[in-house]
């Protein structure tokens, strides 16, 4: 039964994504459908990333060593994967952070970012459900720098279709 459940929440919130989404892209949205979105996101990032995993056992809870990360892509084929997911994640950050009123430049943005991945990262320490990572932290950054340079490229794709599509009519 806690597998139904699980799999009816998150239908539920694609549906809920993708309905805020398409209201967004018609410009029929409100000023907290951004909000809504961005809470949707981070409880999911939440429930993801604070999930208790009883199949692993660290013997540390905490890992500042950057260059462990290449030992380890070499040795296990599914630490590729991890390490996409990990930079795919926090793509979506920077637009979800500019639905913030008082968020309203890059600087504000990317310390909020920050502080929420440094509260992340030392709760799966704290609560022993995953590893304090530094190497994480450097793809969470990544990812959101990424995702500044896409919302960067919409931006100035729809800057550039504005002054065509009003001297039409």
């Amino acid at each position: 039964m806690e597998s139904l459940n699980k799999n009816v929440l998150a239908f539920g919130i694609v549906v809920l994504t993708l309905y805020i989404l398409l209201k967004m892209v018609f410009k029929l949205q409100n000023k907290w459908d951004g909000y809504l979105l961005l809470l949707l996101y981070l409880f999911v990032l939440t429930i993801g990333l604070l999930r208790p995993d009883d199949s692993v056992s660290l013997e540390s809870y905490f890992n500042v060593n950057v260059m462990l990360i290449l030992e380890d892509l070499r040795v296990n084929e599914a630490s590729w994967s991890v390490l996409l997911i990990n930079l795919v994640l926090f793509t979506p950050m920077y637009f979800l952070l500019s639905f913030v009123p008082f968020l309203d430049d890059f600087l504000k943005r990317f310390i909020a970012f920050f502080t929420l991945i440094l509260v992340i990262e030392s709760l799966q320490s704290v609560l022993k459900v995953g590893m304090f990572d530094v190497t994480d932290l450097l793809l969470y950054i990544i990812g959101f720098f990424a995702g500044f340079g896409v919302y960067c490229c919409i931006k100035n794709v729809f800057r550039a279709q504005k002054p065509r599509n009003s001297s039409q009519f």
